[in-house]
C-alpha cells in the first residue's frame, strides 16, 4: 500500500457522523420507502403499464436498498450503532441479504484485498474474459448479471441457520449468532409474505417480490457492484491500482449510494458517503481505473465481450477523463 494510502486509512476514526450527515441518510430511507410504496401501488392499480413501471420501481429500489445497507454495514448511516444494524437489517430482507453475513465478508475484503485472502459477498471472477471463446465471455458476463442462484444460496443459509450447523467460515461466535438470526428473519418474513399472498392475493408475492426481485434488482444490483474491482490490480494492495472510480452524475451518486466512487471507499472505508467526492477531488491524477461514466465502463465490457481481454491491445490505465466530479 502507498504511503499516501496508509496516511488516509489512519485518518478514518476521525470522520464522525454528523447531525446533518445522519439527517441526509433517513431522507434517503424515506426516498427508498416512498418509491417502493408507488411501485407496489401502480402494480395493484390494475393497468397493464402501470404495473410494468411498478415492478421496474419495486425491482430498482431493492437493489438501491443493498446500497444503502452497505452504508448501515459501515456504520456511517446513524450516529448510533444499534440503529445501523436495524434498518441494514431490515434494508437486506427484500434481497435476501443478511446483514451481518455482508458485514462480515465485505470488512473481510476491506481488509484483505490485493492479497490471496480476499473474497467479497457479492463475487465475481473476470477469468473468463480471457478466453478465446465467445461463448465462455458471453456466459461470464450473463452469470454475473443474472446471479438467479441467490435464492439456492439463501435457502442453503437458512437451512444451516435452523439446523445449527455453521453457515460463515470466516466468521467470529458473535457474528455468527447474528447471521443465523438474520436468516431465520429473513426466512420468518418471506413465509410471512407467501402466507398474506395464499389469504387475500397472489399479486403480494408475485408481482410485489418474485418477478421484480429476479428480473430487477438482482440484474440492476449486479450491475452496480460489477464495476469495482473489474480488470484491475487485484494482486496489489493499493486502491488506486486494485479498485475503479466512475465519476457518474448526481443521480448515479444517489442511486449507487456513492458506489460509483469505489477508489475512495477503500481509502477512507469509515468515510460516509456524502464526503466521498470531496475526497476524490483531492486524489485526482492518482487513479489508474477511472471511467467518466457507467456508458464508458459498459463500452469497455462490451469490448471485451466482442474480442476478449487479452486479443485488445489496451493501455491499462483508463482513458483521459474529466478533472471534476458532476
Amino acid at each position: 500500500m502507498t504511503k499516501q494510502t496508509r496516511n488516509t486509512s489512519t485518518t478514518d476514526d476521525a470522520h464522525g457522523v454528523t447531525s446533518s450527515i445522519e439527517h441526509a441518510f433517513i431522507g434517503k430511507l424515506l426516498i427508498y420507502i416512498s418509491l417502493i410504496s408507488l411501485g407496489i401501488a401502480f402494480v395493484l392499480s390494475g393497468k397493464f403499464l402501470l404495473l410494468l413501471l411498478g415492478q421496474l420501481l419495486i425491482g430498482a429500489m431493492f437493489a438501491h436498498g443493498v446500497e444503502l445497507q452497505h452504508q448501515c454495514l459501515h456504520n456511517t448511516g446513524f450516529k448510533q450503532k444499534k440503529l445501523n444494524v436495524f434498518f441494514g437489517r431490515a434494508l437486506g430482507i427484500p434481497m435476501l441479504v443478511s446483514f451481518h453475513h455482508y458485514q462480515t465478508k465485505h470488512l473481510w475484503h476491506h481488509a484483505h484485498l490485493g492479497t490471496q485472502k480476499d473474497q467479497e459477498f457479492f463475487s465475481n471472477t473476470e477469468d473468463s474474459m480471457e478466453s478465446q471463446r465467445f461463448a465462455d465471455r458471453l456466459r461470464f458476463v450473463l452469470s454475473n448479471i443474472f446471479k438467479w442462484n441467490r435464492l439456492l444460496a439463501f435457502g442453503q443459509a437458512a437451512k444451516s441457520a435452523i439446523s445449527g450447523k455453521k453457515i460463515e467460515l470466516i466468521a467470529k461466535k458473535y457474528a455468527e449468532e447474528r447471521i443465523r438470526q438474520d436468516y431465520i428473519l429473513i426466512l420468518f418474513c418471506l413465509v410471512a409474505v407467501i402466507s398474506l399472498s395464499l389469504l387475500f392475493s397472489w399479486k403480494i408475492f408475485v408481482l410485489c417480490w418474485l418477478l421484480p426481485f429476479f428480473l430487477v434488482a438482482i440484474p440492476l444490483h449486479s450491475l452496480i457492484e460489477f464495476p469495482e474491482h473489474y480488470r484491475c490490480q487485484r494482486s496489489d494492495r493499493s486502491p488506486f491500482k486494485n479498485t475503479r472510480t466512475i465519476d457518474g452524475s448526481a443521480f448515479s451518486f444517489w442511486y449507487t449510494n456513492g458506489n460509483n466512487l469505489h477508489v475512495e471507499h477503500h481509502l477512507c472505508p469509515s468515510l460516509p458517503i456524502d464526503l466521498l467526492p470531496a475526497l476524490m477531488k483531492k486524489q485526482l491524477g492518482m487513479h489508474h481505473f477511472r471511467q467518466n461514466s457507467y456508458g464508458d465502463f459498459l463500452k469497455m465490457v462490451a469490448a471485451d465481450l466482442r474480442w476478449g481481454v487479452l486479443r485488445q491491445s489496451v493501455n491499462l490505465k483508463s482513458p483521459e477523463v474529466k478533472n471534476d466530479f458532476t
